[in-house]
């Protein structure tokens, strides 16, 4: 837990998305998924839990960027207080049966809450841009180079993923035509801030020459943001990104470029930890 230190207010956060999450799924159980007009607990689920993995993400990430503390505080507030507040609106309205962003049955305080999910959004939007400048402009020292470098290539696919938020803004919906879908785009784009720099953190502490990291992090991160365009592409085009076309099939190659690299990277850091517990064994028992 000393990795949530840092961020008390974002870890709090994150953890009541997920708790939120937890509580969701009990009611899924015993409950019905769909409540009419136009609830749907399953997607509030998914919501709040990614939601929640997101501030956890940003709670472990943000110390790195090394943001000026009165900027830091104002994207931790920021942050801490959107996520609240969406918690609350997606959980309540998609319980009382209502559409929470883009409601037709509901009264007109449910369109007033589905305006004020929108603003929330864009502070979102703005906290994560502020971040990502941040992280744009640090100078890293060489031995987190690799990482910090990872951590950019996540928030590059961050930028296309607001960029997909927006788009469902303005559509007031996900759905592209008859087979493209946001919502898939907006998701992926996302969870590059946990796929990157996991594999960042990896390759640093793998005993892997330094420049040898860095190359395979440009082939992760290049790979993860190759799949992402082609996904923005493919629902341009209102295609479905899971049907058997080559732009659905080359980004799916891209995933595997980086999920080859993350596989990799786990199984060097494994040995490596093996080996330099060893060491230690030697050393301790060569002491006289």
């Amino acid at each position: 837990m000393k990795v949530f230190k840092e961020e008390k207010l974002l870890t709090t956060a994150g953890f009541t998305g997920l708790i939120i999450a937890c509580g969701l799924v009990l009611y899924m159980i015993w409950f019905e998924t769909i409540i009419l007009p136009e609830g749907n607990v399953q997607q509030a689920f998914s919501f709040n839990a990614a939601v929640g993995l997101f501030m956890l993400t940003i709670a472990i990430l943000l110390p790195f960027a090394e943001m000026k503390p009165s900027h830091r505080k104002k994207v931790r507030l920021m942050l801490f207080s959107t996520a609240l507040i969406s918690y609350g609106i997606e959980t309540i309205q998609h319980l009382r049966g209502i559409n929470p962003r883009f409601s037709q049955s509901g009264s007109v305080i449910d369109s007033f809450l589905g305006a004020l999910f929108g603003i929330v959004a864009l502070f979102i939007i703005i906290a994560t841009f502020w971040i990502a400048i941040a992280f744009f402009r640090k100078k890293d020292p060489l031995i987190t180079q690799p990482f910090i470098t990872s951590i950019r290539y996540a928030f590059l696919s961050v930028m296309i993923a607001n960029v997909a938020g927006i788009w469902m803004m303005a559509l007031q919906g996900s759905q592209v035509g008859e087979g493209g879908n946001i919502i898939v785009l907006h998701g992926l784009g996302y969870h590059a801030l946990q796929a990157l720099p996991f594999v960042g953190f990896l390759l640093i502490h793998s005993g892997i020459n330094s420049s040898n990291v860095q190359t395979l992090i440009h082939i992760g991160g290049a790979s993860w943001l190759g799949m992402i365009l082609l996904i923005f592409i493919q629902t341009g085009i209102s295609q479905s990104v899971f049907s058997l076309q080559p732009l659905p099939l080359a980004a799916f190659l891209c995933f595997l470029a980086w999920a080859v690299i993350c596989i990799w990277s786990i199984k060097k850091y494994l040995q490596h930890r093996t080996l330099s517990r060893e060491d230690s064994s030697i050393a301790e028992k060569a002491e006289p």
